[in-house]
């Protein structure tokens, strides 16, 4: 549908839901994160939806602050649309909450570390091209490496060609 409705053609991809995202924020005790008045009067709807798809029971802000979110409230927050800047500040909260992600796994033991591999991927959905079968090891060892030498500064682009990560170091 991308490829189609943007004139693009991507054809190596790996999906992950929000659960997944929940559930990793969830294994990493939670994420800090600077919420407006605003955002935090907007995550109530989100989080409404978002416990009853999951069955969880996260509790709405009722002010901004600072907050050590759960994985729903961090996914709520990562949703939001409706505030000044719209779609661009969606994308920055979401990179927020994907950075703060980042910085709690590179403090993580390795067993955390697969934990949250195994939760992100566990029911991902990655194209024929890239390799269903080489997947699991490949991008386990990928991760684990990306993660411990993770720079903030490149959290911006992701890449998305399996053989592109086959080849290169990311990290150099």
């Amino acid at each position: 549908m991308l490829n189609v409705n943007l004139d693009l053609n991507i054809t190596d991809y790996v999906t992950v839901d929000f659960n997944s995202i929940i559930e990793c924020v969830d294994l990493l005790g939670g994420v800090d994160m600077e919420i407006t008045d605003d955002e935090a009067s907007l995550m109530t709807g989100y989080i409404r939806e978002l416990n009853e798809l999951t069955g969880n029971k996260a509790e709405n802000l009722t002010q901004g602050g600072t907050y050590t979110l759960n994985g729903v409230q961090a996914c709520a927050f990562a949703r939001i649309r409706y505030t000044a800047g719209d779609d661009y500040k969606r994308t920055e909260r979401q990179r927020a909450v994907l950075t703060a992600m980042i910085q709690k796994a590179q403090k993580s033991d390795l067993k955390t570390i697969n934990s949250l591999i195994d939760e992100a991927f566990g029911e991902s959905e990655l194209s024929e091209s890239a390799g269903k079968k080489r997947f699991p090891l490949q991008i386990r060892f990928f991760i684990c490496r990306a993660v411990r030498s993770f720079r903030l500064w490149r959290h911006t682009r992701f890449i998305t060609d399996i053989s592109v990560m086959e080849r290169k170091s990311l990290m150099k």
